[in-house]
């Protein structure tokens, strides 16, 4: 059983998050602690990253409060009659998010339920609140965005680098269930290099968890054609932390708008 970490807003429908963790919990059981965060104490209270920024803290609306105590009544009812341990964490103070930090140091993985983080990736680079957010968490996480669909497929991002290797490794360790699946382990390549960093050892690793492995290049500025494969798998993305590679490298990709076009899929980040 692993200890998962869910953060949410607790404003909007949860259905779909709710359906992809009771379908996980039935292939690798989890006990759970939920973290109901409105958004706009998400979006002021991230002090450690931006002291200044957090000065003035809006009031919660009653209404979103109102709102928030359903959500979380429905998820009670929703783990329960599905046979979920799950523990609520409520927070409408301003000293939210640190507590979510701590609780991640002591989770295997976190949850991260929100469109708008999603919605930030299409650009050429994450926005700083979810890098700030990604780096301060203390264990993986997994990226579920609204209507994100189940994983039948698995993407394994490439760059060579010690973070990409490392996501590989954290996710065959959590999630040996979906390393069954069909896999693609797609280089990243800015020089437009075929040869993949550590070949031998990358291929090694991946081979040794994914039985149904294969192997894509990208390299250039031209879109891929083979890049369709992305719109019809349902995959989720394996993907080392943001930066000048890795995930922020593939989302500048031609085909990053063809994950936002409704086919969003769930993206699982790991760093050291």
């Amino acid at each position: 059983m692993k200890k998962a970490l869910l953060v949410t807003d607790g404003l909007h429908d949860i259905s779909h998050i709710g359906n992809f963790i009771i379908r996980l919990h039935r292939e690798a059981p989890i006990c759970l602690t939920a973290a109901f965060l409105p958004q706009i104490v998400i979006a002021n209270t991230w002090t450690y990253a931006y002291p200044l920024s957090a000065l003035y803290v809006p009031p919660i609306d009653e209404n979103d409060i109102s709102s928030v105590d359903d959500t979380i009544a429905h998820f009670k009812q929703l783990c329960a009659t599905n046979g979920i341990e799950a523990k609520i964490c409520r927070e409408l103070k301003k000293d939210a998010l640190p507590i979510v930090r701590r609780e991640s140091r002591f989770a295997d993985f976190l949850l991260l339920n929100n469109a708008d983080y999603y919605n930030s990736l299409s650009f050429s680079t994450p926005n700083d609140y979810l890098r700030e957010t990604l780096h301060a968490m203390e264990c993986p996480v997994i990226l579920i965005p609204e209507e994100a669909e189940y994983p039948e497929t698995v993407i394994l991002a490439y760059d060579g680098s010690a973070s990409s290797a490392y996501a590989v490794r954290s996710f065959t360790t959590l999630f040996p269930h979906w390393c069954e699946l069909p896999a693609m382990l797609i280089y990243l390549s800015e020089q437009g290099d075929k040869d993949l960093p550590y070949q031998d050892k990358i291929l090694d690793l991946a081979r040794a968890h994914f039985p149904n492995l294969t192997v894509q290049c990208i390299s250039g500025k031209s879109p891929n054609e083979d890049e369709q494969w992305l719109k019809t798998k349902r995959p989720i993305l394996v993907s080392g932390s943001f930066g000048r590679s890795g995930l922020s490298q593939l989302f500048r990709r031609s085909f990053a708008a063809s994950l936002s076009e409704g086919k969003k899929i769930p993206l699982f980040i790991a760093h050291q």
